[in-house]
């Protein structure tokens, strides 16, 4: 039976039960077009109804009393079948609700994202309270809100909530004059959130509502929770892959000894903190003069390391080219190859640069020219006396070019020079103490070699700090003059890059200097093509990998005649970067060669890699966003760094690279 039917046929049997009740002559129904009629109506009803349904009843009859009590039940027919609409009602509402509460119990299991996390708890206040606004107040100040109706304001709830909290009134319905905000605290760690819902021009808000934003507030705290959690994990995953990249690149550039002269006796050596900071150090013979900086990049890490990369990289450059034995005249070129790079990234360095020189006719004593720009510490022990080497310039990257006059002295005898980094002075120790400058100087005496003053520096460090970590690099560097000339030691190595014919005389701590090995690659690592160019078939493993370190500088000096620290730690680190990304994607564990080969064009050294693994393009990847931590995407960051280019191309069923370094100018004549 359809509506109109049943309709139909209710109205005709409440018609027929009103006509047979005594004292009824006539009695009319109607709802809309359709109606029923009982009896001969005379004159006026003596009753009417029209009833919540919409259907209309009229009586005639003699007993008024009667008919009275007849239209009374069906007023309350008629009220019931209201309540029964209303409860229909109530249930298909709550029905949705409790759909609404499950899908807000999955927050805590679907999404990880912090804003998408409260978009859908606010979403879900309003529907569930059929609320107008709801607003959620970070512990930090920061708002985030949303409104049932496009373009409306949350000022005046945000207002009502923030005077909620000032005044502890949490956990309660506050408002007036139709404007209502209930207000629940969303509590995650040692923070204290708040949850609101607002109401305009409506009724206040029920315990209903109280139970449901309390619901709301404590599934965003879970939710939230987990959310920190894993933001937390994940930064920890970065931060431990920052650490061993920085690691590896402090390893790979710093210098494996210092370049020294004869009449000096030079050492330096650099602790790291479980954190990588920005401690750098390199030195370079020019002329018969030694040639030297030590610097501290601000911050620590990756950041700090990649700063450390170019600072040495470009100091090099500057004691090759740069005339002169003034010490504020190499700084102030260092600083101005530096500046736009260090203002870019918002960070300085301080540096100690300096210029040793011995004259023959006095044997026994060293030339200083010292140029300090904001580092410290810097210990001069002169005849016994400490001297100060106040600076002369700010920190490079601070905005002030070098300028002036630096500072000079002469060491003979027991003089010497001491420097290195903060984190020998800010060394704790186990009474919450620092190590200091007074303990630092006391230490500076003795007639003893470069090598184990330092080792006693450090020495002293490590036993005043006990098992109290360090929290950042701790470096050292020695320099004090001899009485005769010195024969390099295995930790000093004689570098004079302004030998006549093809620096013949420089040794490497990884090659021989014998004549027999000048200008050779090992057979067994390297295949020259027809060309001559030096080549390496690897096997694409992580382990084969580390060839690299062994045929890089072999490489390097059959292509140029020399391979420098400063020109190998570079190469080396980005083909090494660069044959890990191909192994572990392109070739994602399969078995595969990468061809490596290594050539001079003008002013740069090119290395060619070719692969059969899957095409893979890692140029493509965006360099890491700090503010969305990630473990990814730094290896190409440190290639685009240390290289001046870098090109792939998929040619058949082979990827190719060419990756292109600058080489150093070469000196004036």
């Amino acid at each position: 039976m359809n509506d109109i039917s049943y309709q139909n046929s209710a109205m005709e049997s409440l018609a027929s039960q009103l006509q047979n009740a005594p004292g009824v002559t006539a009695v009319s129904i109607r709802s809309g077009r359709r109606g029923v009629e009982y009896g001969t109506p005379i004159g006026e009803p003596r009753a009417s109804w029209s009833l919540g349904t919409g259907m209309t009843i009229e009586v005639w009859g003699e007993d008024s009393a009667l008919v009275d009590a007849l239209l009374e039940l069906a007023r309350l027919v008629d009220h019931r079948d209201q309540e029964i609409d209303d409860l229909a009602e109530a249930l298909t509402q709550a029905n949705d609700r409790q759909l609404r509460l499950f899908e807000l119990s999955r927050l805590n299991v679907d999404s990880l994202d912090r804003s998408l996390t409260i978009d859908r708890v606010l979403g879900h206040g309003i529907e569930l309270t059929d609320s107008l606004y709801a607003t959620f107040i970070a512990s930090d100040g920061v708002t985030k809100s949303l409104c049932a109706n496009a373009g409306g304001t949350c000022e005046w709830i945000e207002a009502a909530v923030r005077a909620a909290v000032s005044d502890g009134n949490l956990r309660k319905s506050v408002g007036a004059r139709g404007n209502y905000v209930l207000v629940s605290p969303v509590d995650v760690g040692e923070d204290r959130h708040v949850l609101a819902l607002g109401r305009q021009d409506s009724v206040p808000f029920g315990t209903a509502e109280r139970k449901v934003i309390d619901a709301l507030a404590a599934s965003m705290s879970a939710a939230l929770t987990l959310v920190e959690m894993h933001e937390s994990a994940l930064q920890q995953a970065v931060t431990e892959s920052e650490h061993r990249t920085a690691a590896e690149l402090a390893n790979t550039v710093l210098p494996k000894s210092v370049s020294s002269i004869p009449g000096i006796n030079s050492f330096a050596t650099c602790l790291p903190a479980r954190s990588v900071g920005g401690d750098f150090f390199t030195s370079l013979v020019h002329h018969g003069a030694m040639r030297f900086v030590i610097g501290d990049v601000a911050g620590k890490g990756l950041p700090a390391a990649v700063l450390m990369t170019n600072a040495i990289t470009v100091s090099n450059t500057v004691f090759r080219t740069e005339e002169g034995n003034d010490a504020v005249q190499l700084l102030a070129a260092i600083h101005d190859s530096l500046e736009s790079l260090l203002v870019g990234t918002n960070r300085f360095i301080t540096m100690l640069v300096g210029i040793a020189t011995v004259d023959p006719r006095r044997p026994g004593s060293v030339k200083l020219s010292l140029a300090n720009a904001g580092h410290s510490p810097v210990i001069l022990r002169v005849d016994g006396a400490i001297q100060a080497v106040p600076p002369c310039a700010p920190p490079v990257g601070v905005g002030f070019r070098p300028s002036g006059t630096g500072f000079e002295a002469v060491l003979t005898g027991h003089d010497w020079l001491v420097t290195g980094s903060d984190g020998l002075l800010e060394q704790d120790g186990q009474h919450g103490d620092m190590f200091g400058q007074d303990r630092l100087e006391d230490l500076v005496r003795g007639d003893i070699s470069a090598a184990a003053l330092a080792d006693r520096i450090t020495a002293a460090v490590q036993e005043f700090g006990g098992t109290m970590p360090r929290s950042d690099d701790q470096t050292v560097f020695v320099l004090r003059p001899i009485g005769g000339p010195m024969t390099p030691a295995n930790d000093e190595v004689l570098i004079d890059e302004s030998a006549d014919g093809p620096e013949d005389s420089m040794t490497h701590p990884s090659s021989n200097s014998g004549e027999d090995d000048q200008a050779k690659c090992p057979a067994s690592e390297v295949s020259p093509l027809d060309d001559g160019r030096p080549r390496l078939l690897l096997e694409a493993d992580l382990e084969r990998v580390r060839e690299l370190a062994t045929w890089i500088p072999d490489a390097v000096r059959l292509v140029t005649g020399v391979a420098p620290d400063d020109v190998v730690g570079p190469i080396e680190l980005s083909v090494h970067e660069l044959c890990i990304n191909i192994t572990e994607h392109a070739y994602s564990g399969s078995s595969g060669h990468i061809d490596v080969s290594c050539t001079r064009r003008g002013s740069e050294l090119v290395f060619e890699l070719f692969d059969t693994g899957h095409g893979f393009d890692p140029t493509m990847v965006a360099e890491p966003d700090p503010s969305r931590p990630t473990v990814r995407g730094y290896g190409m960051m440190i290639i685009r760094q240390l290289a001046s280019r870098v090109e792939y191309q998929r040619e058949g069923d082979q990827n190719h690279w060419t990756i292109s370094f600058a080489l150093p100018a070469e000196p004036a004549e």
